[in-house]
């Protein structure tokens, strides 16, 4: 993997996160405000599948909810989107093998935190004013632990990243 790679003017490249077949996702840190965020570089195939894209993400700033990372912006960068997000903590597949390593089970309340949690957030997805929508890849490695033990939803916009699933809204 390379050392570094392009971030939108503003912020500065810290590390890469994940990378996949959708794009990459990395640390960058904000320049004015020394604030740390995840962006996912979104690479497309089509115009018609980066319109959907601008139209979803419209709808999705909208979304507030304390289970749900936080979407601060997206930018145009090279001809992909960058979406700037809030940076969460480990993923719940990164926590279950740590438990996996002890041998010891992921105590039930925190279990039971986590489904509450998010259930929560797609319960706000699937009812929201602006329009249900689903999520299209909910699992362990899209959702994030916090330094409280409660879950955050990420990878909203999972369903519009891959052109043989992108789901109408609901």
């Amino acid at each position: 993997m390379t050392d570094s790679i392009p971030v939108p003017d503003g912020y500065s490249f810290i590390r890469i996160i994940n990378s996949g077949g959708f794009g990459t996702v990395v640390e960058m840190i904000e320049k004015s405000t020394n604030m740390h965020y995840a962006g996912k570089i979104v690479q497309f195939l089509t115009q018609k599948h980066k319109d959907r894209f601008d139209r979803e993400v419209g709808r999705l700033k909208t979304f507030s909810h304390p289970r749900i990372i936080k979407l601060k912006e997206t930018m145009a960068m090279e001809g992909n989107r960058v979406m700037v997000m809030e940076l969460g903590g480990k993923s719940l597949a990164e926590i279950v093998q740590d438990y996996t390593k002890r041998e010891v089970p992921m105590p039930r309340d925190e279990v039971y935190r986590v489904m509450e949690d998010i259930t929560s957030a797609l319960e706000l997805m699937h009812n929201h004013e602006s329009g249900r929508m689903a999520h299209g890849d909910v699992k362990m490695e899209n959702i994030l632990m916090e330094s409280d033990g409660h879950a955050k939803l990420c990878m909203l916009l999972s369903s519009l990243l891959h052109p043989y699933l992108c789901f109408p809204p609901l």
